[in-house]
């Protein structure tokens, strides 16, 4: 059998086939032209979001700053009315008394008086002996027996109506024994009138200089001269000014 068709339905097919493509390449088109547009309209209406979001929390920092600077500026109102009342009442009580200012220029003379009288009197150059005591010991022995207590408590209580002095304590013995002993000895018997006025007396060890000199120089060998000389020399300086209140005194032992 033979099919043939008209030519004008052949060329109605043809047609409508070009027809059809043309529509699905529009289509195609249209979107690759929409679609880019359509994504910057949604960045941007994002951007716009996060920026209004932005806006408003910048509003509310500065709405707080804003209420924080007005609080400090009434705070600085208020101190500034405190300092002024403080003021007038100053000037106010300066009225009631017009010789404050001389009053306290005078005291400070004073005061300044005061200070040269006592750096002059603690000048080292100054000190005088004030007080002298021998304390006495057994042959032999360096411990205190009751004779040398009283003569340190005598010489102790003088003291606490000094307020700057120095004590000197010296150790010495009597001839018989080596030089080497001697000198143990009278180093022993020094320390143990400092160990005494410190313990006993409250004196400060910075007030005392001990010394254990040895066998004391004498000329008389005999008994007596050698009791004499198993001794502790006690020495008292102080200021003179403090010294016009104290008469030397030595003690005389037994």
């Amino acid at each position: 059998m033979n099919w043939l068709f008209p030519r004008h339905a052949l060329i109605g097919t043809v047609a409508l086939a070009a027809l059809a493509g043309t529509g699905c390449a529009t289509k195609k088109f249209v979107r690759q032209q929409v679609d880019p547009v359509q994504q910057r309209v949604e960045g941007t209406e994002k951007t716009n979001t996060e920026q209004a979001g932005a806006i408003n929390k910048l509003e509310r920092d500065v709405s707080q700053v804003d209420e924080r600077a007005q609080e400090a500026e009434r705070k600085a109102l208020a101190a500034g009315r405190d300092a002024g009342r403080a003021l007038n009442e100053i000037t106010r009580l300066d009225g009631e008394n017009g010789t404050l200012g001389k009053r306290i220029d005078t005291m400070g003379q004073d005061t300044q008086k005061r200070m040269g009288e006592l750096h002059r009197s603690l000048d080292p150059a100054n000190y005088k002996i004030v007080l002298e005591e021998n304390v006495f010991f057994p042959f032999g022995k360096s411990a205190l027996g009751p004779e040398a207590k009283t003569a340190i408590d005598a010489a102790a209580q003088r003291l606490g109506a000094m307020g700057h002095y120095d004590i000197e304590v010296q150790g010495f013995t009597d001839s018989i024994g080596s030089a080497n002993y001697n000198m143990t000895l009278s180093e022993k018997r020094a320390r143990a009138v400092v160990h005494y006025l410190a313990t006993q007396h409250n004196i400060p060890l910075r007030r005392i200089f001990v010394l254990g000199v040895g066998e004391a120089q004498q000329q008389d060998k005999g008994a007596e001269a050698r009791k004499q000389a198993r001794r502790v020399e006690m020495r008292v300086f102080a200021p003179q000014t403090t010294a016009a209140f104290n008469t030397p005194a030595r003690g005389t032992g037994q």
